[in-house]
């Protein structure tokens, strides 16, 4: 089999050379010359033509890097792997940025090590024979870049932006289409994916590139979207470099959180439904109430009042609270909230039952004028409430009972849908009881 690929293999240790060209030659797809030093490879490179060239990188007189620069500006785009036990990051990205096509670090076992030489030396090649090609109609090829519907980027390993096309700009929302050039990407990076994208960087400058990676961007007002991008290692203008196509996946992140809510909250209230139906004999069903009211919402407070049919009142019977902020709301109302019967006039009663879910603002009106406003102020900045939230437990127009909770100022209120939910599974449950 007659060689196809000429390597030009450089050195300092004659050893390693010696090893590297009988593992490359072995299955007869490359001719291997070795040499020592960089200076002695660009005189080789004189005369000789190669169809790719191995370097080390820690080198006398001139290292791996210095090599690369000199080869090109005087030979042009031949393939060039940097091999060499130097793994530090900034070394990585210096070298390709300086245009080599691929790093590799020394190390491990030598058979993998140079099968994956091999596959590199050839990913370059053939890769350096279709940008050849590419170029012949790189007019046509850019043409369609700028004006596709996918949003596509050139970056080199230190994120400036080489080159972004129309729909980049759509994208972040950039008004100014030159103005992107030249900036860095970070710009654009949400702090919390910028530790990602570095990684993927390094990634991509190694050939280990085309797979998916979701980042957070913000626009150009500051609205932050979620993206999916697909990075390819290329060579844009004689440089290594990361395209990437963009996609924004936003909406589809939202539908899947609204699903994974919605799944969320079923599981939550089967749970919840087999709790109830199967609470212990002895056990009160006003108890398991305002416990698992406090733990779905974080309210500052829970309550459970039931209804007495026969003196048409609501009595509190169970409450949820941090310990020792009872006695203090206590003091400042004059009587433990059990002690409180609120009567229930028959304007009352309806208003409770037309309405499963409430707002109030006040204990005053929480308790249809049984507080009085000051007092109904003075436990509110005490325990830190903004509103209360009440549930009524109502079945076919028959009512068993009402909870509060006493939410905190800035805290969200549970969904409606889950708390009508809750609001049936305890009421068939305070039926089941009665």
């Amino acid at each position: 089999m007659v060689p196809s690929i000429r390597l030009l293999y450089v050195d300092d240790e004659p050893s390693l050379l010696e090893i590297g060209k009988l593992f490359l030659e072995d299955n007869g797809e490359f001719a291997v010359d070795t040499v020592t030093s960089a200076r002695e490879a660009l005189s080789r490179l004189k005369t000789e033509r190669y169809d790719a060239i191995i370097a080390d990188y820690q080198m006398p007189e001139m290292d791996g890097i210095q090599f690369l620069v000199e080869v090109r500006t005087h030979f042009g785009p031949v393939p060039f792997i940097l091999f060499t036990g130097r793994g530090r990051e900034e070394i990585v990205i210096q070298a390709l940025n300086s245009g080599a096509d691929f790093y590799i670090q020394k190390g491990g076992e030598p058979v993998s090590q140079f099968a994956e030489l091999s596959h590199k030396v050839i990913s370059a090649v053939t890769g350096r024979s279709a940008e050849t090609a590419l170029r012949k109609s790189e007019e046509k090829f850019r043409y369609l870049v700028e004006n596709a519907l996918e949003a596509i980027m050139i970056l080199d390993f230190q994120g400036t932006v080489l080159f972004a096309n129309n729909a980049v700009r759509k994208l972040i929302e950039a008004g100014d289409f030159a103005g992107l050039i030249g900036r860095n990407v970070m710009d654009f990076i949400a702090p919390e994916s910028r530790e990602d994208v570095i990684k993927d960087f390094i990634l991509v400058s190694q050939g280990h590139d085309a797979f998916l990676a979701y980042y957070h961007v913000i626009l150009a007002n500051g609205k932050k979207i979620c993206t999916e991008c697909i990075g390819k290692l290329v060579t844009y203008e004689g440089k290594p470099a990361d395209l990437i196509s963009i996609r924004d996946i936003t909406e589809s992140k939202q539908h899947e959180e609204v699903v994974r809510q919605k799944n969320l909250m079923l599981t939550t209230l089967n749970d919840l439904q087999r709790e109830f139906a199967e609470l212990p004999a002895g056990k009160r069903v006003e108890d398991l109430v305002v416990t698992k009211l406090r733990q779905l919402s974080g309210a500052e407070v829970t309550l459970f009042s039931v209804y007495d049919s026969s003196g048409r009142t609501l009595q509190v019977t169970s409450l949820d609270i941090e310990p020792g902020m009872l006695e203090k709301a206590v003091r400042l109302l004059g009587k433990r909230p059990e002690a409180m019967k609120v009567p229930v006039s028959e304007k009352i009663y309806q208003e409770i039952i037309s309405s499963v879910i409430g707002r109030r603002d006040t204990l005053t009106e929480i308790s249809f004028g049984q507080i009085p406003p000051l007092v109904s102020t003075s436990i509110q900045k005490l325990l830190g409430i903004d509103h209360f939230v009440g549930i009524s437990y109502v079945i076919e127009g028959e009512l068993y009972g009402t909870s509060i909770l006493a939410m905190k100022p800035g805290q969200p209120d549970p969904s409606l849908e889950l708390l009508e939910s809750f609001a049936h599974i305890v009421a068939v449950s305070l039926r089941r009881r009665k």
